[in-house]
C-alpha cells in the first residue's frame, strides 16, 4: 500500500506533466515510505495513515461521478479520511513526493534497455543540464525535508491524537537529542529550515551533548533534563534549555560541521554537504570570502558557544532550588575554547 497513488496527487507537490507515468515512481515511494516515513513515525501509525487513505479511496468510489471526478482531478483523496490525518496526511504526501523524486531524478535523464544506458533526447526534446538537474534535486530535497519537519511539529502539537506515535521507538528517537527539530536548530543558526542539515549535524550533536554539555552543567542536571524532555521541561528547565543549552549546542554544532566538512559554507549560506550540487560551485568556493573567512568563523561559533554554556552553568547555580546544590569540585575547570586555527585545531 502508498500514500500516493495517483498523477493528479503527485501533482500538487512536483509539476510533472499529464504524460508522466507512475509506474517511473512508485518504487521510490516505496523505498521512501520504508526508509524515512517509517522511520520517522513508527508502524504503528504509518499502518494507521495506509488504513485511512485506503478506506479513503473506497470511499471515493462510492461517489457520483461528477464529485469523484472533482476530488480525482485536484488530487484531494486525503480529504476523504477522517479530519485528525488531513492536515498530516498533506506533509507526508509533500515528503513522499519529493524526496522520492530527489532519489530518482537522474534515472529518469536516461533510458536502459539491451544496448546499455541512453540519454532521453530527441529532435524535440533534450536532456536538461547536469546543473539543473542538481539544483532540482537539493529543492525537491529541502522541500521534502522540510514537510518531514512540518509533520513532526503538526504531531508534536497534537500527540493526544497519536498516542501510537508517542509510544513509539521512533518518538524515543525523536527526542534522543536535545535539539529535537531542524526548526529548533534554525532559531539558533539558521539553516533555511533544512532537515536535511539538520540530520547530517546530529552524529555531532551527539558528542557535544554526551561531553561538552554533560561537562559544563554536571551529570545529575543532563539526567534531570533528559528525563524532562520526554515528560516536558519546568519553567525554568525551559530557560535553561531555551536561552543557553541550545545556542550553545547549535552553534558548536555548525563550528565543528564546518570543520569536518559535513556542511558547507558558500555564497548559499551553511547547508548540507550531500549533494554534486557543490561540485559545480568548487571554483567558486575558492574565490568565496566566506572560505577565506571559515576559521574565523568556526572560532567565534566555538567561542560564542562555550559562552553560551558557561551562562547555562551560572543558570543553573542561581537556581539551586530547581537544579541542586553543585559542589565546587564537579565544577569543570574555566570551560572555554581552545583555537589553533593555524593548526586546523579546534577544540573545547
Amino acid at each position: 500500500m502508498r500514500l500516493i497513488t495517483t498523477l493528479q496527487e503527485l501533482q500538487r507537490y512536483v509539476p510533472v506533466s499529464n504524460t508522466f507515468g507512475m509506474q517511473k515512481i512508485s518504487p521510490h515511494i516505496d523505498r521512501v515510505t520504508r526508509t524515512y516515513i517509517l522511520k520517522l513515525i513508527g508502524s504503528e501509525l504509518l499502518n494507521e495513515f495506509l488504513t485511512a487513505y485506503e478506506a479513503a479511496k473506497l470511499a471515493l468510489d462510492g461517489k457520483p461521478d461528477a464529485e469523484r471526478k472533482d476530488i480525482e482531478k485536484a488530487g484531494a483523496i486525503y480529504t476523504l479520511m477522517p479530519e485528525k490525518y488531513r492536515e498530516p496526511m498533506v506533509f507526508l504526501q509533500d515528503a513522499i513526493a519529493n524526496i522520492s523524486f530527489m532519489n530518482c531524478l537522474s534515472q529518469m535523464q536516461a533510458n536502459i534497455d539491451n544496448e546499455g544506458i541512453r540519454l532521453a533526447v530527441n529532435e524535440n526534446q533534450k536532456t536538461a543540464f547536469q546543473w539543473q538537474v542538481d539544483d532540482m534535486k537539493f529543492q525537491m530535497g529541502s522541500d521534502g525535508y522540510g514537510a518531514l519537519d512540518n509533520l513532526l511539529a503538526y504531531l508534536e502539537d497534537n500527540v493526544e491524537e497519536f498516542e501510537a506515535w508517542t509510544t513509539s521507538d521512533s518518538y524515543f528517537e525523536q527526542k534522543q537529542f536535545f535539539v529535537e527539530t531542524a526548526d529548533i536548530f534554525n532559531r539558533a543558526y539558521y539553516i533555511s529550515h533544512n532537515r536535511m542539515t539538520y540530520l547530517t549535524l546530529r552524529y555531532i550533536m551527539q558528542r557535544i551533548e554526551q561531553f561538552d554539555v554533560r561537562r559544563a552543567i554536571t551529570p545529575a542536571v543532563y539526567a534531570k533534563l533528559k528525563a524532562s524532555q520526554q515528560t516536558g521541561y519546568s519553567a525554568k528547565e525551559k530557560i535553561l534549555m531555551q536561552d543557553f543549552l541550545i545556542p550553545g549546542i547549535v552553534l558548536i554544532t555548525v563550528a565543528k560541521g564546518i570543520v569536518e566538512r559535513a556542511i558547507e559554507v558558500s555564497d548559499l549560506g551553511v547547508q548540507a554537504n550531500l549533494y554534486t550540487y557543490y561540485v559545480t560551485l568548487k571554483d567558486a568556493r575558492r574565490k568565496n570570502a566566506f572560505e577565506a573567512d571559515k576559521d574565523k568563523m568556526v572560532s567565534q561559533l566555538l567561542a560564542d558557544g562555550g559562552e553560551f554554556l558557561q551562562e547555562a552553568r551560572k543558570f543553573i547555580e542561581a537556581n539551586a532550588d530547581e537544579f541542586g546544590a553543585i559542589e565546587e569540585t564537579e565544577n569543570p575547570m574555566n570551560f572555554r575554547v581552545i583555537n589553533k586555527p593555524e593548526r586546523k585545531i579546534f577544540g573545547m
